[in-house]
């Protein structure tokens, strides 16, 4: 996976201790990430929409592994959970080094076809909750002189039939 290389090299730095993970642990992109993130020692603070996910993720990884990671099921779009998942993160693991706003969703339909509150939804997940997440996490992020990684989709340079409004998100 492309997003392991710059991850890894960010945090081959000792000083880099706690990681939050955000939305899209269940699936994609970031589950390549997570477990070289928890074998290389690192804490992770994973959130999902889907709780049950989380759990199967959580449940495979060692019981000292375990112990380096905490799962909260989540949405983005919710600003209050939002803010309670960053406290708890800081609380447990004292303080934020790096984080990863990996939420996203699509919707693949004809264009002329497809639903307006689709497309809404794309808009207020995909680049919504980025911005919640970085509003969050921007001062633990400044105190420790931290990283955030964006991720982004291929669908960012390129056009895919039935996927115009992923496509704009």
């Amino acid at each position: 996976w492309p997003i392991l290389w710059p991850l890894q090299c960010m945090l081959a730095s000792p000083h880099c201790v706690c990681v939050f993970v955000h939305v899209g642990q269940s699936c994609g992109h970031c589950n390549a990430c997570w477990p070289t993130l928890i074998v290389s020692g690192h804490q992770v603070f994973a959130t999902a929409r889907r709780q049950k996910a989380l759990d199967d993720l959580h449940a495979s990884l060692t019981e000292s592994a375990r112990n380096r990671m905490i799962v909260r099921s989540m949405d983005v779009l919710d600003v209050e959970a939002h803010r309670s998942a960053v406290q708890e993160c800081l609380q447990a693991f004292g303080g934020l080094d790096v984080m990863v706003p990996n939420a996203g969703l699509g919707r693949f339909e004809n264009m002329a076809t497809a639903s307006l509150d689709d497309w809404h939804t794309m808009v207020d997940v995909n680049i919504k909750g980025v911005l919640n997440t970085t509003h969050l996490c921007l001062p633990a992020l400044i105190e420790s002189r931290g990283l955030i990684v964006n991720i982004g989709s291929v669908a960012s340079r390129n056009v895919f039939p039935n996927r115009g409004g992923y496509c704009a998100t």
